[in-house]
């Protein structure tokens, strides 16, 4: 059941709705997500599915959250305290995902709101999972980012993600991604949580 309660509390849909902030599509978190979804999400999947959903803004990050993600995000290699930092500030905020759906990948990405998500029975996971493959055939689950968290030279960003895909299948993700070349590389993907 961590898919419903991630789905209702870790999207904040209870919480007051906040102006949305875009993600600016010319600037580097764009080019930190798109290297997450060629990396992660498309390259096993192109063929047996014809979109990836994403949450259509990032998630907000709490101050208890934080503490945890200090925790793990500082064991792995290239991150320190101030990337972790800057990521929660960059998190006080949601901000609008919608230009990835205008990006040019091997399987487009479809974006999925608050709003519908909260049209789904909440108190039925396998009824929840028909009627969102009914309004996303053939996707794979949905994608939730946090913001993107940067090292102060900018070389180094940092993120969350969560994946759900049914009743008992979902992931969740620390992901580490290093400018190499001018081109964004994942360096590590740390497991935090499995369904």
């Amino acid at each position: 059941m961590r898919w419903l309660a991630f789905a209702i509390l870790g999207l904040g849909a209870c919480a007051p709705q906040r102006e949305v902030a875009p993600v600016n599509p010319e600037g580097s978190d764009l080019a930190v997500y798109r290297s997450v979804l060629d990396s992660m999400f498309v390259p096993h999947r192109v063929g047996a599915i014809q979109q990836v959903v994403v949450f259509d803004s990032t998630r907000l990050i709490s101050e208890h959250e934080l503490r945890f993600l200090y925790s793990q995000f500082t064991q792995l290699p290239g991150v320190d305290s101030a990337t972790v930092r800057n990521l929660f500030d960059r998190s006080h905020d949601a901000r609008s995902l919608t230009p990835l759906s205008h990006l040019d990948l091997a399987v487009p990405v479809g974006l999925i709101d608050r709003k519908t998500l909260a049209q789904f029975p909440q108190n039925n996971p396998d009824f929840f999972w028909s009627q969102f493959y009914r309004l996303y055939p053939r996707s794979a689950g949905f994608a939730v980012f946090s913001g993107v968290g940067y090292n102060a030279t900018r070389d180094v960003a940092i993120l969350t993600t969560d994946f759900s895909c049914g009743t008992l299948c979902g992931n969740g993700y620390l992901i580490v991604i290093k400018r190499v070349g001018g081109a964004w590389k994942i360096a590590t993907i740390h497991h935090t949580w499995v369904s």
